[in-house]
């Protein structure tokens, strides 16, 4: 990922209560859930107070995966995402930013916000949820893993592919897959040791023993225990 700043130094101001909030955002162009959307349509997420994105590399993904990683400028108060790599047709596209943008006083992050759009006339809105657990523990795991669902015909893509959709799972071991075509999944749950988005010898793995329906009514949450090949 490509991270500019585009700002040369500033100066918080002094004194006062500590700030426990983190950044709101103030708005978004194009809009939050646009259609029809172009790879020249740069994204600019405007927040209320002056920012700093020291993790934002790290945290910034996309689902599905992008070809190329985007380039990010970040000013004062703004980020703008250029994306320069092909789209998928009539597809949602949801850009994470998990914990990667915080105010520049006090270190108060953001809470995984995403920004979604598509690249088609209306946006999709299946999706699954659930939480992985330990399998010797029945705790949640220390680290963040990725969840990767891969459509139900590609029984062997998680060994060679990137996936068609993903996320990450929260502190917790929640997670939720959002913006998905309502089709069945083969649904994994990696320690993505090496980032290459999917799954490695030794890697610690869980999976649902057949496809998975995404809907968009009643969601029933899966539950992964995560074990060590």
């Amino acid at each position: 990922w490509t991270i500019l700043s585009g700002c040369a130094s500033i100066a918080p101001p002094t004194g006062g209560e500590q700030d426990r909030t983190p950044p709101q955002v103030v708005s978004v162009d194009p809009p939050q859930k646009s259609t029809q959307f172009q790879i020249d349509d740069n994204i600019v997420i405007r927040f209320d107070e002056y920012i700093e994105a020291r993790g934002l590399a790290n945290a910034l993904y996309s689902s599905p995966p992008l070809k190329n990683p985007p380039q990010v400028t970040v000013h004062p108060k703004r980020v703008e995402i250029a994306l320069d790599t092909p789209l998928l047709d009539s597809t949602t596209y949801t850009l994470y930013l998990g914990q990667g943008i915080s105010d520049f006083r006090e270190g108060n992050a953001i809470d995984n916000y995403a920004y979604v759009f598509s690249t088609g006339s209306r946006i999709d809105s299946a999706r699954l949820k659930g939480r992985v657990v330990d399998l010797l523990t029945e705790s949640p795991p220390e680290k963040t893993l990725f969840v990767l669902a891969y459509p139900a015909s590609n029984d062997s893509g998680i060994t060679t592919q990137k996936p068609r959709y993903l996320t990450k799972t929260a502190q917790d071991g929640s997670f939720e897959l959002g913006y998905l075509i309502a089709d069945s999944y083969r649904v994994y749950v990696i320690n993505d040791q090496n980032g290459n988005l999917h799954w490695d010898e030794g890697e610690p793995i869980s999976f649902t023993p057949k496809p998975i329906r995404a809907r968009t009514d009643t969601v029933f949450p899966l539950v992964f225990s995560l074990f060590q090949p």
